[in-house]
């Protein structure tokens, strides 16, 4: 028996309102190979922890991918930042882009690829909330479009086999009744734009027909980051394909999540191997590490764009678009129409968006909804969701519900958006509270209830409309002037 039964005794207590607790939403994410880096720092297909200005990391990750991103990033830190901190994976340089690409991903079972980065939070202690794979993203293919289109069931089958011309793509047949009622594909096949493909169903039974239809296929590694990033709350800077207009907008239409933020920028860097001469690189690394210069601008909030924001290191884009602030016919503009980041060059035009240097335009993602297209306010959401988790958490089983406990609950979510209120990264009105419409008798007995946070985040400045016009009263003022001088005069 510890407790005095004659006395005194004292208990600690700790403040039943708390300051909100925030997450580090700068930490970037990437998996990418270099077949030359440190494996004893480096070993592939695992997250590793690292400041990219640690000149000891840089000097262990080779010259691959990785080294470059790591360079490209590091560029565009504001002054004073040394480095931004990410979670990295280094994977086996493929045969080829395809099996690069399939390292890349890796496998969810494996826990490799860029399904190691979910794995960072319990080996080290870290969220990666900016991912991406730069380099490797802006490739699609040409394949058969799921589902094939049944044309005529057939009759009398048991089983049946389909065979794809020209040779690529696979499936199986699903028989029923007799009938051809679906082909499911294994294999989409790789095909050249425009080629005609036709499928032949095979038996026991007769008359099956169907009619494959040829679509371009989304990059597989856009196909499997909106997952991962869910999973995290992050987001990924993607890179098109760095061709042309027509291929980037084509691109952007096999994106549809509000996780992946889509650039089309491929530059031109001078070569860090030892080689003469320059090559490309993905232009998102750059938007990376702006992405990380922007947040440390704001105290690390991610309430704002990535747009009018320098970019430094290249010597040129390998697209250059036109652009115009007044003009929306431009090459430049219609791609930011379609969604999509872009960098540009300034000149000593009165319609460029900087006198000089190059400037990163990015404030969207791939998002179909309207309502989340802006990635400060997807990103923005994100971080309010975090911080509820973080507060509210403190509260699960040691409380029971009260209207005390219940109070303390909205108190912390009050105080979360004061504090982001103060900072403008929400409007000033903004609402906590709890309604008996959202609640029930059962509900509280089974250990639950419902509160509701209603902030809107603000949008980032993108349009400016000038009313120009002629202003009569002057005019009637100056007369009026003229008229009572003159008088005097006279």
């Amino acid at each position: 028996m510890t407790q005095p039964v004659f006395g005194l005794q004292f208990l600690l207590q700790s403040e039943s309102n708390l300051l909100p607790a925030f997450g580090d939403f700068s930490v970037l994410g990437v998996a990418l190979p270099s077949d030359d880096a440190n494996a004893t720092i480096f070993p592939l297909d695992t997250p590793v922890d690292i400041n990219t200005g640690d000149q000891t990391i840089l000097a262990a990750m080779g010259t691959g991918d990785l080294y470059k991103w790591a360079l490209r990033v590091n560029k565009q830190l504001e002054d004073l930042q040394r480095s931004a901190r990410a979670v990295v994976v280094r994977v086996a340089e493929g045969a080829d882009e395809d099996e690069t690409i399939s390292n890349i991903i890796g496998d969810p079972a494996a826990g490799t690829g860029l399904y190691a980065l979910l794995n960072a939070p319990t080996i080290l202690g870290v969220t990666p909330r900016i991912t991406g794979a730069p380099g490797h993203t802006g490739s699609t293919k040409f394949g058969i479009s799921s589902p094939v289109t049944i044309t005529a069931p057939g009759t009398g089958y048991t089983s049946a086999t389909v065979a794809f011309d020209p040779v690529g793509a696979a499936g199986t047949v699903t028989v029923s009744g007799g009938a051809v009622t679906a082909i499911n594909l294994t294999n989409p096949g790789d095909y050249a734009d425009g080629t005609t493909v036709t499928a032949t169903i095979t038996g026991d039974g007769t008359g099956a027909t169907a009619t494959p239809t040829l679509a371009r296929l989304a990059n597989p590694i856009c196909a499997v980051l909106p997952t991962i990033n869910e999973a995290l709350m992050a987001h990924s800077i993607v890179g098109g394909p760095g061709t042309t207009k027509t291929e980037a907008i084509a691109w952007h239409q096999t994106l549809n999540s509000k996780t992946l933020i889509p650039v089309d920028n491929w530059e031109i860097v001078k070569r860090i191997d030892g080689e003469e001469g320059n090559e490309y690189v993905d232009g998102a690394s750059a938007a990376m590490g702006v992405a990380v210069r922007v947040d440390f601008l704001h105290e690390g909030l991610p309430f704002w764009s990535f747009a009018n924001q320098p970019v430094q290191g290249l010597l040129g884009l390998k697209r250059p678009d036109s652009f115009s602030i007044i003009d929306g016919a431009t090459t430049g503009q219609e791609l930011l129409a379609a969604g999509i980041g872009i960098t540009q060059l300034g000149d000593r035009s009165d319609t460029s968006l900087t006198d000089t240097g190059w400037q990163l335009i990015c404030y969207k993602n791939a998002s179909s909804d309207p309502t989340w297209e802006l990635l400060n306010k997807s990103r923005g959401r994100d971080f309010i969701h975090h911080s509820l988790i973080k507060s509210i958490r403190r509260h699960l089983g040691r409380e029971n519900i009260g209207r005390h406990s219940v109070q303390a609950v909205l108190n912390d979510m009050g105080a979360l958006n004061s504090f982001l209120a103060s900072k403008e990264c929400i409007f000033p009105e903004w609402r906590v509270g709890f309604s008996a419409a959202d609640n029930t008798i059962a509900g509280l007995r089974a250990c639950r209830f419902t509160v509701y946070e209603k902030a809107e985040q603000p949008a980032p400045i993108l349009l400016v409309t000038v009313k120009s016009g002629l202003y009569a009263p002057a005019l009637a003022a100056e007369l009026s002037a003229l008229n009572s001088e003159l008088q005097s005069v006279l």
